[in-house]
């Protein structure tokens, strides 16, 4: 009752879709509950083994889960090893995007879940030990795992595959984890996690997001016009960051040398990145 797979992020990289992209397989059963945080000390790590086997079912022939935070060293620490002591024959999944685009949207869901209240160019004033560019660190993440995992059982997705092929690029993870990759679903159309409105989050929004980020079969079935609603009413409205150029140079000179060994590492392109 253990899972097979497990999607290990990166946060704001497509993971709530593809969690929901999985769970529509007759031959995959995800856990209901998005972002276990199992394998995270300070978080369900305490709940122990037999709560994390509580979450996955036999009706699939794998099961799997998604938690973003498994990638977010150093700030969550130790998760490659309690991961490998319980699943040491796991399959993982990484989701990467544009890692300067990442940035952008991790500081735009923080700053809306109330969690950061920096201006922009202040919560990038210091690029040295930054947590949004640590997240954007691939290969930093990857060899942490790498330590644990062979390269041939962790597989690398662009979201921007993910985005602009997306039959072909699930049709690859299907194959990955060893089930049908013939199947397809007119849902695989949704894409979950997106916001047509940027509001800062009171605290009735802040629950209700809670809820169905960590249900997301709730996230998938709740009306777009409702959440709209929601939001307009619940929600103060604030704009979009802007990147301007010269931190924009700056955040490419840092994230460059780690792009490269991603590159490197996994001889992918990347073609569309800015890095």
């Amino acid at each position: 009752m253990l899972p097979t797979f497990v999607v290990i992020g990166a946060m704001k990289c497509a993971t709530t879709s593809l969690h929901y992209y999985l769970d529509l397989h007759p031959d995959i059963f995800m856990s209901q509950q998005k972002e276990l945080d199992f394998f995270i000390a300070e978080r369900q790590w305490r709940q122990g083994l037999r709560w994390y086997e509580s979450q996955f079912s036999d009706d699939g022939s794998v099961n799997g889960e998604s938690s973003t935070g498994y990638t977010k060293f150093p700030c969550i620490a130790g998760v490659p090893r309690r991961m490998h002591s319980i699943l040491p024959d796991a399959r993982l999944i990484y989701l990467v995007r544009d890692p300067v685009e990442r940035i952008v949207s991790h500081y735009v869901h923080e700053y809306a879940m109330g969690r950061e209240r920096r201006p922009f160019g202040e919560a990038l004033r210091r690029l040295e030990h930054n947590h949004y560019l640590d997240v954007s660190r691939y290969h930093l993440q990857l060899r942490r795992f790498l330590e644990y995992y062979s390269p041939d059982s962790i597989l690398i997705v662009a979201t921007e595959d993910l985005k602009n092929q997306r039959l072909a690029t699930l049709q690859h993870i299907f194959r990955f984890l060893n089930v049908n990759d013939r199947f397809q679903s007119p849902k695989f159309s949704v894409e979950l996690g997106q916001s047509a409105e940027m509001r800062r989050k009171n605290r009735l929004v802040h629950l209700l997001s809670k809820v169905t980020v960590q249900h997301y079969r709730l996230h998938a079935a709740f009306p777009a016009m409702g959440k709209r609603v929601i939001r307009m009413i619940t929600g103060a409205s604030f704009a979009r960051p802007v990147l301007d150029a010269p931190l924009r140079h700056a955040l490419i000179d840092v994230l460059r040398d780690d792009v490269a060994a991603l590159r490197q590492l996994t001889g992918m392109h990347f073609a569309s990145w800015c890095v």
